[in-house]
């Protein structure tokens, strides 16, 4: 079992000082310590980041599909046997996902993986809502 380092005044006041300027893996670097180290002691210091964490929707990514709606769906995948793309109507637009009925099955298209990149959504024709 490693033996715990006791953390110097010094190394608290650099935490205090630099907790707003460099990210924890920099301040943990610069301290010789472990980053899981560094963020126990910030929180035993009562330091937090703030999160400006915001609701995501589909809007904010200006995807402007609605109901009825003809897209093709490409699913980057690592199987080579699964069909990559598929062709389907937009049935309902949610506020994380996208509804598509393809041939036989009703696919969800989630706007993670639409903002990553790994799915991607193309429209071919607007359509009138079923």
């Amino acid at each position: 079992m490693a033996i715990k380092k006791r953390w110097t005044q010094a190394e608290k006041e650099f935490l205090l000082n630099n907790f707003d300027k460099m990210a924890i893996a920099e301040l943990a670097a610069a301290l010789g310590r472990s980053i899981h180290a560094v963020r126990q002691q910030c929180a035993q210091l009562g330091l937090k980041r703030e999160q400006h964490k915001k609701e995501t929707s589909i809007k904010d990514y200006k995807f402007e599909y609605q109901p009825g709606d003809l897209v093709r769906v490409t699913f980057d995948t690592w199987n080579r046997y699964k069909c990559k793309e598929r062709t389907g109507r937009v049935l309902k637009v949610y506020d994380k996902y996208v509804l598509v009925q393809f041939e036989g099955w009703k696919e969800c298209v989630n706007l993670g993986s639409l903002i990553a990149g790994d799915t991607r959504m193309e429209l071919l024709k607007r359509g009138k809502a079923a």
